[in-house]
């Protein structure tokens, strides 16, 4: 997967280009990824971790953006917003 933009990854989303990421992988994601910071992993080694275990190319590559957002400072639930084919209020 090439790496995109925020606004390249928006206009995908709007137009809907966005990658397809079944329910059932969003769901396992996020399940794995409260259950290793309710284990007091830090964000950052989670979100490495995921980048493993995960099977979907897209949440892997996410993960790898997530984990650069955070990096730099940014709010992972910021981070997270930016991908809203992903993480919407419904998943």
């Amino acid at each position: 997967m090439t790496k995109k933009t925020f606004l390249q990854q928006d206009i995908r989303s709007v137009l809907g280009l966005a990658p397809k990421i079944s329910q059932k992988n969003k769901l396992r994601f996020l399940r794995a990824l409260t259950n290793l910071m309710s284990a007091s992993i830090p964000v950052l080694e989670a979100l490495r971790l995921m980048r493993t275990k995960v099977k979907d190319d897209n949440l892997i590559e996410i993960s790898r953006m997530l984990q650069e957002d955070v990096t730099k400072g940014l709010p992972l639930s910021h981070s997270m917003k930016k991908f809203p084919y992903a993480f919407n209020g419904a998943t």
